[in-house]
């Protein structure tokens, strides 16, 4: 709103309450008639208007009617009308100073201030700008006088259409003085003047190079009409004017041949060929070199011999057509016609006395013209005050033909020519108001509201008092001003924005949240500062976790060391693990699990030797008692290869040695007892048995060559078999890995699974296994059983829980404990669901026998599972009862 709109809007306000609401204050002090006037006299006098009428309210209601308070009010409501229209005329003033302010038109803009103070005296804003101004006059007189140089020079620079020097020009007035609008209006204008010229130039070239082509085919008239289309579109160009002024009178001429040919064309298509005969060589008299007119010519001739064939009936419907036109008075085409019938028959009588009548018709025609020619000039002079000028310059010139001398008609002819010249011009500038008025309407749809500015300005230059072009001005500074607030708002919220992300990064997490919440305060609408907000809470949150988890990490580093220093490693490799576990990166945890993983595995070797050692012995034993005295000896010696340096498997070895030469009489005997038991296991695929025989044969008799032979067959196949399993068992670790790197924990225990079959002797699936089932148990999120409980075969088990939070469901697990009662394999069926509706499930198969079993079953990747709200899970033992220990859902991370 305007200041003049909210001043009257105010005082509307204040005489509406005056004049609806009762007196209050110091209208309850009069007690009386004579109280109330008086009182109502005397501030009136102060001009206390709305206080004055209060008590003059008061007054009427002691005296209901009287004459005296209702004339005062009347007076008082007539005195405050009056005071808003002093401020409307007061604003209305200002407005206009303020416009000559902006355009820096100081004197103009000094005058106007001090009318505004002659109808508000000792008005702030007035003298504030007077004050400036007077500052500006004197202070900054030079920089003024060089400001206002460059803008008259400016001017002149864009008149010769020298747009660059002038944006030059433009562009240092403007450094002299920034925030004065006049330069950087006239900058923008100069830009889009010199926009616009550069695209009429373009245009124009266009127009030369069309006129040019027109030039080339020699038709004058077009080509001269698009010259002339080039020079209004960039007036002053040598070569287009030469043109013109070349072109002008062979356009003039072309133009009347053009018209004659024409006419010439229509008559002989009318088949009236002496008139277009005449019409042709009228044509030829103007331009000689056009071969077109003595072509027709030449077909009228031909025509007319074609007619002079048939003579009798030519000449017939010659003369009818010709009788024809003369009764309706088309004198000028039955004289072409009697003129034919005079051609094909030269001595007939008819057609000579019919010309001599219509040359008889023209001569009265001529003789009422000049007997009525001042009736003619009468009805021009009648329609030329009537401003009908067309049809006044068909009357001077019909009076002109008649009078050719008379300088009267050819004075009203130009005058007529300077009017609708006048009004052609008037049209322009109307249609150059409305091209400016409506590219300053696009302009300012578009947001561009300094060019819209300019255009409305060059609207006003136009039109000169333009109200509209003025409102809209008022308008877009208006909206401007707005603008420039909304600007400020947006600054000073990236200002905040900007700091909070500066801070931020900067983890300085208080003061960071601190700008973001101001940003907020300037925006609440904003939802940008309420997410870093969130996320810097979410931060401080996760600072404060981190602390926690450093305490925990150091707590189980001090105990891993110690536990290591005591030689327990087992108990340090958990405590070391937990760090790890704790600090994932973290190198010293790391490299102490690798140490003692290293250690453990040491030592597990030593305890693997002599527990192989051991169980050599025993063998030997075995079978020494079984008095199987080669395999015994056999075995003593793999019990060297162990422990060389051990003294029993010496002492044995020598004691078989001595009971068997004591049964080397028996050796046949042996020998081929050996080898069919050999051969049997051999043919069974019993590798690893058939070799132990076959040693024993070798034994009984050393230089047989065949139990030799049979053991390198043996070993080849053991070979195939352990490089078979090897590949097996790398195969299923290999993917047993990638399943534990994807935290696809269910699968991958399968595949070490897998593994461990295919190799039993191998360790690490076993301890893979057992490192996933601790990091299920680690990251527990709810247990749904935890004590030993007997479910009876095909019963269900409903275990409750609350809801699960949807951001962990997708990585979910569920981990039961389990055993086999009856030792048969049977299958659990596991459901789960909300409330009263089931929403999926999972089958468990359990192994044949009584052991403990350990299941994994990866829940998350089912989509009603994390879709759904479940809080129940149901257990179903198909056909056998089954002992459940422990279930618990976890998630990975």
């Amino acid at each position: 709103m305007s200041r003049t709109g909210k001043f009257i809007f105010s005082l509307f306000f204040i005489i509406m309450l005056g004049l609806l609401l009762p007196p209050i204050t110091t209208a309850q002090q009069a007690k009386t008639y004579r109280e109330a006037i008086a009182k109502g006299n005397e501030l009136l006098k102060q001009k206390k208007y709305i206080d004055s009428k209060a008590y003059f309210q008061m007054a009427l209601r002691y005296k209901v009617g009287d004459t005296y308070a209702t004339q005062k009010i009347k007076e008082i409501v007539r005195q405050l009308k009056a005071g808003e229209s002093r401020e409307e005329t007061y604003y209305n003033v200002i407005d206009n100073a303020d416009n000559y302010y902006d355009k820096d038109m100081l004197e103009m803009a000094l005058k106007s201030y001090r009318k505004a103070l002659t109808i508000i005296p000792n008005d702030s804003y007035a003298l504030g700008r007077i004050k400036e101004i007077h500052r500006q006059q004197t202070v900054e007189r030079d920089r003024l006088i060089a400001y206002n140089q460059y803008l008259k020079t400016g001017d002149s620079l864009l008149s010769q259409n020298l747009f660059n020097a002038a944006i030059g020009t433009f562009g240092k007035a403007q450094n002299l003085f920034p925030n004065k609008p006049m330069a950087s209006d006239k900058l923008v204008l100069a830009r889009q003047m010199q926009h616009d010229f550069m695209n009429r130039k373009k245009q124009s070239q266009k127009e030369i190079e069309t006129a040019g082509r027109y030039l080339l085919i020699k038709n004058y008239a077009d080509a001269l009409r698009h010259y002339e289309l080039a020079d209004s579109l960039v007036p002053g160009n040598p070569m287009v004017v030469k043109r013109i002024n070349r072109l002008k009178p062979e356009a003039k001429t072309q133009m009347a041949y053009n018209k004659i040919a024409n006419e010439a064309d229509r008559l002989y298509i009318a088949k009236s060929y002496m008139a277009a005969r005449e019409k042709y060589q009228e044509a030829q008299k103007l331009r000689p070199e056009s071969n077109y007119p003595a072509e027709m010519i030449s077909k009228v001739d031909q025509q007319l011999a074609g007619q002079r064939k048939n003579l009798e009936q030519n000449y017939h419907s010659a003369v009818a057509l010709a009788d024809s036109l003369f009764r309706i008075r088309e004198m000028e085409n039955a004289r072409a016609e009697y003129n034919l019938a005079l051609n094909l028959k030269p001595n007939e009588s008819y057609p000579k006395q019919q010309l001599s009548a219509i040359k008889a018709y023209f001569v009265r025609q001529q003789q009422l013209l000049q007997s009525d020619y001042k009736a003619v000039i009468h009805s021009a002079d009648s329609l030329l005050n009537k401003n009908a000028f067309p049809a006044a310059r068909e009357k001077y010139e019909l009076a002109l033909k008649t009078r050719p001398k008379d300088p009267y008609p050819k004075q009203k002819l130009t005058e007529i020519a300077k009017k609708l010249s006048a009004i052609a011009k008037q049209k322009e500038l109307d249609a150059q108001y409305q091209t400016l008025i409506a590219d300053a309407k696009k302009l300012q749809a578009a947001g561009q509201f300094n060019l819209a500015i300019n255009k409305f300005r060059q609207a006003q230059e136009l039109k000169g008092a333009d109200a509209f072009s003025a409102s809209q001005i008022v308008k877009i500074n208006h909206l401007l001003a707005q603008m420039q607030k909304q600007k400020e708002r947006d600054a000073n919220f990236a200002k905040q924005i900007v700091l909070g992300q500066r801070l931020l990064q900067q983890k300085q997490l208080e003061e960071a949240k601190k700008a973001f919440a101001n940003a907020l305060a300037i925006k609440p609408d904003e939802t940008l500062p309420m997410q870093r907000i969130r996320v810097i809470d979410s931060l401080i949150q996760q600072k404060i976790r981190q602390a926690q988890v450093e305490k925990e990490y150091q707590a189980a580093v001090r105990q891993g060391k110690q536990l290591y220093d005591q030689k327990q490693y087992e108990n340090a490799l958990v405590s070391f693990k937990k760090a790890h576990g704790l600090k994932s990166e973290d190198a010293y945890s790391g490299k102490m699990i690798q140490s003692i993983e290293t250690t453990l595995a040491t030592i597990a070797r030593a305890k693997a030797l002599q527990q192989a050692y051991t169980e050599s012995n025993a063998e030997a034993d075995r079978l020494l008692k079984e008095q199987k005295y080669e395999l015994s000896r056999a075995q003593y010696k793999n019990s060297l290869t162990i422990k060389p340096d051990e003294s029993y498997p010496k002492k044995q070895i020598a004691d078989i040695n001595t009971i068997l030469v004591r049964l080397a009489k028996e050796k046949d005997q042996r020998y081929a007892a050996s080898l069919s038991k050999a051969d049997n296991l051999y043919n069974s695929r019993k590798y690893q048995e058939a070799v132990k025989l076959y040693v024993e044969a070798a034994s009984i008799k050393p230089g047989e060559p065949y139990p030799g032979e049979q053991i390198a067959a043996c070993k080849t196949f053991i070979a195939q078999i352990v490089a078979e399993q090897t590949q097996k068992y790398k195969q299923a670790v290999k993917e047993a890995d990638k399943l534990y790197a994807a935290k696809v924990f269910d699968k991958a225990i399968k595949a070490y699974k897998k593994a461990e079959k295919a190799k039993p002797d191998e360790t690490y699936p076993a301890e893979m296994i057992k490192k996933i089932t601790d990091y299920i148990q680690k990251n527990a999120i709810v247990d749904l059983l935890k004590q030993k409980t007997l479910i009876k075969a095909a019963e269900t088990k409903i275990l409750p829980f609350k809801v699960l939070p949807i951001d962990v469901r997708k990585s979910n697990y569920v981990y039961v404990k389990a055993r086999n009662v009856d030792g048969k394999s049977f299958r659990i069926i596991f459901t789960y669901g909300r409330d009263k509706t089931k929403n999926g499930g999972f089958v468990v198969q359990v192994p044949p026998g009584k052991t403990n079993q350990d299941f994994i079953i990866r829940v998350g990747v089912q989509y009603k599972w994390f879709s759904d709200d479940n809080n129940w899970l149901g257990i179903y033992p198909e056909n056998n009862p089954v002992e459940i220990s422990l279930v618990r859902i976890s998630k990975s991370d």
